[in-house]
Protein backbone atom coordinates (compact mmCIF):
# COMPACT_ATOMS: atom_id res chain seq x y z
CA UNK A 1 0.00 0.00 0.00
CA UNK A 2 1.44 3.38 -0.98
CA UNK A 3 1.77 6.30 1.39
CA UNK A 4 -0.70 8.45 -0.59
CA UNK A 5 -3.23 5.62 -0.50
CA UNK A 6 -2.92 5.47 3.30
CA UNK A 7 -3.46 9.24 3.56
CA UNK A 8 -6.69 9.03 1.54
CA UNK A 9 -8.07 6.04 3.45
CA UNK A 10 -7.24 6.97 7.03
CA UNK A 11 -6.31 4.74 9.96
CA UNK A 12 -8.35 2.93 12.56
CA UNK A 13 -8.51 4.79 15.87
CA UNK A 14 -6.90 2.96 18.79
CA UNK A 15 -8.80 4.98 21.40
CA UNK A 16 -12.46 4.87 20.27
CA UNK A 17 -12.23 1.95 17.83
CA UNK A 18 -13.52 3.95 14.86
CA UNK A 19 -12.68 2.52 11.47
CA UNK A 20 -10.72 4.78 9.11
CA UNK A 21 -11.49 7.83 11.30
CA UNK A 22 -7.88 8.99 11.77
CA UNK A 23 -6.86 11.52 9.13
CA UNK A 24 -3.65 13.53 8.67
CA UNK A 25 -3.69 16.85 10.55
CA UNK A 26 -1.41 19.42 12.16
CA UNK A 27 -1.70 20.27 15.85
CA UNK A 28 0.19 22.74 17.99
CA UNK A 29 3.12 21.48 20.00
CA UNK A 30 2.52 23.97 22.81
CA UNK A 31 -0.42 25.22 24.85
CA UNK A 32 -2.35 28.32 23.74
CA UNK A 33 -0.67 30.48 26.40
CA UNK A 34 2.79 29.50 25.14
CA UNK A 35 1.67 30.17 21.56
CA UNK A 36 0.61 33.70 22.51
CA UNK A 37 4.07 34.21 24.03
CA UNK A 38 5.57 32.87 20.79
CA UNK A 39 3.62 35.38 18.72
CA UNK A 40 4.61 38.16 21.15
CA UNK A 41 8.24 37.26 20.46
CA UNK A 42 7.89 36.72 16.71
CA UNK A 43 6.05 39.89 15.68
CA UNK A 44 8.49 42.35 17.33
CA UNK A 45 11.38 40.32 15.92
CA UNK A 46 10.11 40.83 12.38
CA UNK A 47 9.78 44.54 13.09
CA UNK A 48 13.30 44.54 14.57
CA UNK A 49 14.76 43.05 11.41
CA UNK A 50 13.00 45.71 9.32
CA UNK A 51 14.25 48.40 11.71
CA UNK A 52 17.84 47.13 11.45
CA UNK A 53 17.61 47.36 7.66
CA UNK A 54 16.39 50.95 8.02
CA UNK A 55 19.30 51.75 10.36
CA UNK A 56 21.79 50.26 7.90
CA UNK A 57 20.37 52.20 4.95
CA UNK A 58 20.35 55.41 7.03
CA UNK A 59 24.01 54.94 7.92
CA UNK A 60 24.87 54.46 4.23
CA UNK A 61 23.03 57.65 3.33
CA UNK A 62 24.72 59.55 6.16
CA UNK A 63 28.11 58.46 4.84
CA UNK A 64 27.42 59.97 1.43
CA UNK A 65 26.00 63.27 2.72
CA UNK A 66 28.61 64.04 5.40
CA UNK A 67 30.95 66.94 4.56
CA UNK A 68 33.78 65.56 6.70
CA UNK A 69 34.90 62.03 5.62
CA UNK A 70 35.72 61.05 9.21
CA UNK A 71 32.15 61.86 10.30
CA UNK A 72 30.78 59.78 7.42
CA UNK A 73 33.02 56.84 8.33
CA UNK A 74 31.99 57.05 11.97
CA UNK A 75 28.32 57.12 10.98
CA UNK A 76 28.82 54.05 8.81
CA UNK A 77 30.61 52.10 11.55
CA UNK A 78 28.11 53.09 14.26
CA UNK A 79 25.09 52.47 12.04
CA UNK A 80 26.34 49.14 10.74
CA UNK A 81 27.24 47.93 14.23
CA UNK A 82 23.83 48.94 15.57
CA UNK A 83 22.07 47.31 12.62
CA UNK A 84 23.99 44.05 13.01
CA UNK A 85 23.34 43.85 16.78
CA UNK A 86 19.65 44.62 16.29
CA UNK A 87 19.35 42.06 13.49
CA UNK A 88 21.08 39.29 15.46
CA UNK A 89 18.96 39.82 18.57
CA UNK A 90 15.81 39.98 16.44
CA UNK A 91 16.72 36.75 14.67
CA UNK A 92 17.30 34.97 17.99
CA UNK A 93 13.98 36.23 19.36
CA UNK A 94 12.20 35.28 16.14
CA UNK A 95 13.67 31.79 16.21
CA UNK A 96 12.54 31.28 19.80
CA UNK A 97 9.08 32.61 18.92
CA UNK A 98 8.86 30.30 15.88
CA UNK A 99 9.77 27.29 18.01
CA UNK A 100 6.92 28.16 20.38
CA UNK A 101 4.30 28.44 17.61
CA UNK A 102 5.36 25.42 15.50
CA UNK A 103 2.89 22.66 14.67
CA UNK A 104 3.49 18.93 14.30
CA UNK A 105 2.06 16.42 11.83
CA UNK A 106 -0.23 13.85 13.41
CA UNK A 107 -2.93 11.32 12.66
CA UNK A 108 -6.04 12.73 14.35
CA UNK A 109 -9.33 10.91 14.95
CA UNK A 110 -12.35 12.84 13.67
CA UNK A 111 -14.61 11.26 16.31
CA UNK A 112 -12.71 11.43 19.60
CA UNK A 113 -9.77 13.79 18.87
CA UNK A 114 -7.10 11.21 19.79
CA UNK A 115 -3.87 11.78 17.87
CA UNK A 116 -0.53 10.07 17.25
CA UNK A 117 2.60 11.40 15.54
CA UNK A 118 2.93 10.85 11.80
CA UNK A 119 6.74 10.79 11.87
Amino acid sequence: MTHQHTLNQGLNCQACGGEKTMKPAKVSKMSPVVQVIGWLLTIPSILGILFSGFIFLSSLLATGTAEDPSVGGAALVAGTGTAVCTAISSLIGGLLGYILIMKKKVWKCNQCGYHIDRD
